[in-house]
């Protein structure tokens, strides 16, 4: 297959203080040697030397710039606004790709043309690169009807212009918050609208697993905001559905999450002694919800272990 066919490909990396990974990560893409590759790189304001790293690979970059943002989201939605390129796909700072992987997804949009995106495996590895979990092509496979197993959303390659027919990252919740699920939100909205994927039995992208990870962050309050942004995603489809028709399935999943999500914020502030919030989150799950319903979600997560 010669260079001239294959898709061009936007690379985005979002960062924020993290002189100790992005080089690794900069260097994964630098090896990947692809002839049509964009790469688009976003701090939002470091001051730990990320910038001196950045200026560093200057020559391989083809735009970047440093400024406070609102957290990664913002560097999502810029980067495919400034991408110029067909295919776009996001390189976290903290990771880094295997080999040749840009050339695999490539050539798989080159075979089939009609594609909107090609999946990858992951690994979660160790500063050491050592391997915490390997997940399998089953685990990456997305279906309208049924629950995503695991997003891995930068194992994955996007034509960019399924932002721009479907919708871009949202942003803030209904509370005007920056809204952390904003991954998982779009890859429904993209399953609900029908896209077409091909999942690749390869290992493609190296999570990198360790304390100040945004992906694997064990802050109670931040494992809180992810469950409120699910009741948050689940209002929104259930809203939308008179456009965007859901199925038994997505209606009776989003229905639930409202109850189970909503119960398990009445569990996790009890447990952090944040007994003025579990009361404010107990009395929205009964307004919210059919109150014996909520009891009977509430009664089984406060004896789940």
């Amino acid at each position: 297959m010669s260079n001239n066919i294959l898709p061009k490909i936007t690379i985005v990396t979002p960062v924020k203080n993290s002189v100790n990974t992005l080089e690794k990560a900069i260097k994964s893409l630098v090896a990947q040697n692809y002839p049509n590759l964009e790469y688009i790189v976003l701090d939002g304001g470091s001051n730990d030397g990320t910038v001196e790293i950045i200026k560093k690979y200057e020559k391989y970059i083809n735009y970047w710039k440093s400024k406070k943002d609102k957290g990664p989201v913002d560097g999502y939605i810029d980067g495919i606004k400034k991408a110029s390129h067909d295919i776009i796909a996001f390189l976290n700072a903290d990771d880094f790709y295997e080999p040749e992987i840009l050339l695999k997804a490539g050539k798989e949009f080159a075979d089939n043309p009609d594609l909107d995106m090609v999946s990858f495996r992951y690994r979660v590895v160790k500063y050491d690169s050592s391997i915490l979990e390997e997940v399998s092509l089953e685990d990456i496979k997305l279906r309208r009807d049924k629950m995503p197993k695991t997003l891995g959303i930068n194992a994955r390659f996007f034509k960019k212009d399924l932002f721009y027919r479907y919708g871009f990252p949202v942003e803030l919740d209904d509370q005007g918050r920056t809204f952390i699920g904003n991954d998982l939100e779009y890859m429904i909205r993209f399953l609900l609208k029908g896209i077409k994927g091909k999942d690749v039995d390869c290992v493609g992208y190296n999570y990198l697993y360790h304390s100040g990870s945004l992906t694997f962050n064990n802050d109670p309050l931040r494992r809180q905001r992810l469950v409120e942004d699910k009741i948050f995603i689940a209002k929104k489809f259930l809203a939308e559905q008179n456009e965007l028709p859901l199925g038994k399935f997505w209606q009776k999943s989003f229905k639930k999450w409202i109850k189970k999500y909503r119960a398990k914020l009445v569990k996790s502030n009890l447990e952090l002694k944040n007994y003025q919030a579990a009361k404010k989150h107990f009395y929205i799950g009964l307004k919210e919800n059919n109150n014996i319903l909520f009891l009977f979600y509430l009664i089984k997560t406060l004896f789940r272990k």
